[in-house]
């Protein structure tokens, strides 16, 4: 089985829900390295093409919006414990403000994509809601948001991850012609290979009674390879 973890921002800002603290994340990664096994997005979408899911239990470090304390708070944390992430960027928002935060500057990414633990991928282009858009300018924001992506000349990937993780079917087809990989937000084990795949959402309603309950799949996974190894 696999789950995708997202995460937005790693601040001490207590007025964002989605924002977790340096020390929490911290102690997240080492409570879910014990569960489970961090791959990047080239070994997923390796796994994807085979479409059989590991028995092994893995994780998908995901980050979206491209926020500036990714690279003061999280990067560091995720660098220590050796743990790749892939990061979703609203392309046309790069040096400016997104929700009253600052998002990176292309100078500030090209200095992430020197380490091989960083990938990024699409967010859209000014991190609209794409079910709200009318056909053409749907088109543009999928497709102008992933060709500008791959002009930055940083580490990119073909993923592409929903904005609030809203979409239809309309969204899901333009988005699966522009992309090889292409993220939701709806759930967070990923059962089979399909064509959305879910994510969990990391805030600070996820506290660790909560973070325990959903990697007890993992978890039960895990004590059931323990226990058919021992009696080989």
């Amino acid at each position: 089985m696999i789950t995708v973890f997202c995460y937005h921002s790693i601040s001490f800002d207590e007025k964002d829900i989605y924002a977790v603290d340096p020390i929490t994340f911290d102690y997240q990664i080492r409570l879910l390295k014990t569960r489970y096994e961090f791959i990047d997005i080239k070994r997923f979408q390796e796994m994807s093409k085979l479409g059989e899911l590991p028995s092994r239990n893995y994780a998908l470090m995901t980050f979206d919006d491209g926020f500036e304390d990714f690279l003061l708070n999280a990067y560091p944390i995720l660098s220590k414990h050796q743990v790749s992430v892939t990061m979703f960027l609203p392309v046309d928002l790069l040096g400016k403000e997104l929700f009253g935060k600052k998002v990176m500057t292309h100078g500030q990414l090209e200095l992430l994509s020197r380490d091989a633990l960083i990938t990024f991928g699409s967010h859209a282009l000014h991190h609209e809601r794409l079910e709200e858009l009318d056909s053409a300018a749907l088109h543009r924001s999928i497709n102008e948001s992933r060709s500008k992506l791959f002009d930055l000349k940083i580490s990119s990937i073909d993923a592409f991850a929903y904005p609030f993780g809203s979409h239809t079917s309309e969204v899901d087809k333009v988005a699966l012609e522009a992309y090889k990989l292409v993220f939701g937000t709806d759930g967070h084990i990923i059962h089979k290979f399909g064509l959305v795949y879910p994510r969990l959402i990391m805030s600070k309603n996820v506290t660790y009674p909560k973070l325990l309950l959903h990697s007890l799949p993992a978890f039960a996974n895990f004590w059931q390879q323990r226990r058919a190894a021992a009696r080989v």
